[in-house]
């Protein structure tokens, strides 16, 4: 590989014994980056990451290359300074792939272009899904020209375009996490997401997962159109509440949110039910009721394909959908699991649950946006909960939240190859004097 042009966004890390000394070094750095040459920031960031000690107190700046002398001079304090405790065991991280939802055209796009690993394991998902299937889902994701855009996101729409999408884009981000040195204790996926956890934990090959994927998603598809209410309640009361047989729970993503499914014409009436008794609720944008009882369909055709794909145990510990507590090895290689997970609730919130018993993990969202994020940090206080990537609204750019969430990883004392780090990019070892 050769290497791409230079990040417009490049981290500066400082560490020191004082709060005193942190401040007079992050007013040095600022000055030297302004009176460099702004080609030469990438080699000031990596001189001090690669020299940057394990001291008491840290700070972290993300700088932008197109920036003048005065726009740095003013840039914004540090995204936060942290006491880092020596001796402090490294904190546990915990990756989260997100699921249907979450899709957009362009996701990621910015890291397509500008991160070489990235882009390589996304190619190798375009590669294996147009043999199998004909279809360029490059195009789909990346359209050349912007005029396409909305086009394209109609068809990312289309859950048999949308699974595989998403699962590409997040086994390629978990991959360049894995590539700096991040490496989860454990994984929990939403729905399909849990199939990106799954693939990283080794149970299945990355070409088998997504044509299973790709499989799941085309016979989902193909299942009569319904819809899903999101509903402020738990979702043991939201059973409680259900007609009978007419819905189902169809996810529990919260101690009080969760999500119910079936007929359009029944979730409407129940809708407004809802509405009556002060409850709030809302329609998801959704064409159909996944993981309700009108996913029967897909069940048995799917349980053919599952069937013809290698499962091996998992290599990584995985938090099941299912059951909201550890996945096991008997459930990992069973056809059965990967169907009844078609069709049954997602246990999110329960899988939470089960992860914070770890000691204080760093839960970490590999997709798009921040939604699983926002959800975790709903069931306590003090969790930390990092995404790698903005959500829409959002008016940061993709690289810049990239670089944001490596400084707060480091804050928290997490290790980074910075020579994997910094590998396509100028890195050379400068001389800053007086810093």
């Amino acid at each position: 590989m050769t290497a791409l042009s230079t990040r417009s966004w490049q981290l500066m890390l400082l560490s020191a014994r004082t709060l005193d000394e942190l401040e007079l070094k992050t007013h040095r750095l600022k000055q030297i980056c302004a009176s460099s040459c702004q080609g030469s920031l990438p080699d000031i960031g990596h001189t001090i990451r690669m020299g940057c000690g394990k001291l008491a107190y840290r700070s972290a700046m993300v700088l932008n290359c197109q920036e003048g002398i005065t726009d740095i001079l003013k840039a914004r304090s540090p995204i936060s300074v942290q006491e880092h405790i020596l001796g402090q065991s490294k904190p546990p991280i915990v990756f989260l792939f997100p699921g249907q939802g979450s899709q957009m055209v362009n996701m990621a796009r910015e890291l397509y272009e500008n991160e070489l690993h990235f882009q390589a394991q996304c190619d190798l998902g375009f590669t294996i899904f147009q043999d199998h299937f004909q279809l360029d889902l490059k195009a789909v994701l990346y359209p050349q020209d912007q005029a396409d855009v909305s086009a394209m996101a109609q068809r990312l729409k289309q859950t048999e375009l949308t699974q595989p999408a998403l699962f590409i884009v997040e086994y390629a981000l978990s991959q360049l996490w894995l590539y700096w040195g991040v490496n989860p204790v454990a994984m929990l996926g939403h729905s399909v997401g849990e199939y990106v956890a799954a693939c990283v934990a080794g149970i299945f090959s990355f070409e088998e997962a997504l044509c299973l994927v790709a499989a799941r998603g085309k016979l989902m598809q193909a299942c009569k159109p319904g819809s899903m209410l999101l509903v402020y309640l738990a979702a043991q009361e939201l059973a409680e509440r259900l007609p009978n047989g007419a819905l189902s729970v169809a996810v529990s993503n919260g101690p009080k949110l969760s999500v119910a499914a079936g007929p359009t014409n029944e979730i409407e009436a129940f809708e407004q039910q809802l509405m009556a008794q002060n409850i709030y609720c809302r329609q998801l944008h959704t064409s159909h009721a996944f993981h309700s009882h009108m996913m029967t369909p897909a069940l048995e055709p799917f349980a053919k394909v599952v069937s013809n794909v290698n499962r091996q145990p998992p290599r990584v510990p995985v938090v099941s959908n299912r059951s909201g507590s550890w996945l096991t090895n008997a459930e990992a290689v069973s056809v059965n699991y990967w169907v009844d997970h078609l069709r049954h609730p997602v246990k999110f919130s329960e899988g939470v649950q089960t992860l914070l018993q770890l000691e204080h993990p760093i839960f970490l969202e590999v997709g798009p946006g921040r939604t699983l994020s926002s959800l975790v940090k709903q069931q306590g206080n003090n969790i930390t909960a990092l995404q790698s990537l903005p959500h829409p609204r959002e008016e940061v750019a993709q690289l810049r939240r990239l670089m944001m969430t490596v400084g707060e990883l480091w804050l928290t004392g997490v290790s980074f190859d910075w020579s994997s780090f910094c590998e396509y990019e100028s890195n050379n070892t400068v001389l800053l004097k007086n810093f």
